[in-house]
């Protein structure tokens, strides 16, 4: 993703990675852990937790990883879950 973002940022491309995973079920998945993984791997985009999975939920993510893809802010592709 570092790359893809690298790759694409000067066309106006923002990719956005948010953590769902349950943390009683990947304890590596908490928020503090999350952040120290984000700095250790110099993530230049947002790394956002969805605490409830409220998120992921609402795009239908049945697993990890998902990817979606907005065009004109309309949901156009699914990968993934």
């Amino acid at each position: 993703m570092i790359a893809i973002q690298e790759a694409y940022a000067h066309q106006g491309v923002q990719l956005v990675a948010i953590n769902s995973n349950n943390v009683y079920l990947s304890p590596a998945d908490t928020f503090p852990e999350m952040v120290q993984r984000a700095q250790e791997k110099r993530f230049n985009f947002p790394y956002l937790k969805d605490e409830d999975g409220s998120v992921a939920d609402a795009f239908g993510a049945i697993s990890t990883p998902t990817s979606l893809c907005w065009t004109a802010g309309a949901c156009c592709d699914t990968m993934g879950g």
